[in-house]
């Protein structure tokens, strides 16, 4: 489920942040978050997927966490490592015809920085 963002100080629409199911039988969801590009840059979007996450691992209790991102997107990337994501592996994604980036966080790994990056 992916849920909106409001902006509290005028309810504008931000975007959404969320989860979909990845492989539901091992725990493992996919953590999303799409922002209109008038609010980018403002922190929205690493706020949201913190609640995200935290709510993943702490009431729904997902054994880890998949994100991925389009391969020229440099700040989504940066994103998923400051959230503690670490990259796994590149994926073929369909709809770009391209593979992309793909990164995993456990319970375990929290939300502090990683150290290691995707070259």
């Amino acid at each position: 489920q992916y849920w909106p963002l409001f902006r509290r100080v005028d309810d504008a629409l931000v975007g959404c942040c969320g989860l979909h199911p990845r492989r539901p039988s091992e725990g493992i969801a996919e953590l999303g978050v799409h922002l209109h590009p008038d609010h980018w840059h403002h922190g929205y979007a690493r706020e949201a997927c913190r609640v995200v996450i935290g709510h993943s691992f702490d009431t729904l209790a997902m054994r880890a966490l998949f994100a991925g991102h389009h391969p020229d997107n440099r700040r989504s990337r940066s994103l998923l490592l400051t959230l503690g994501f670490r990259y796994t592996h590149d994926e073929h994604y369909a709809p770009t015809g391209r593979d992309h980036p793909s990164y995993a966080l456990t319970p375990e790994a929290g939300n502090e920085p990683a150290s290691g990056s995707h070259p």
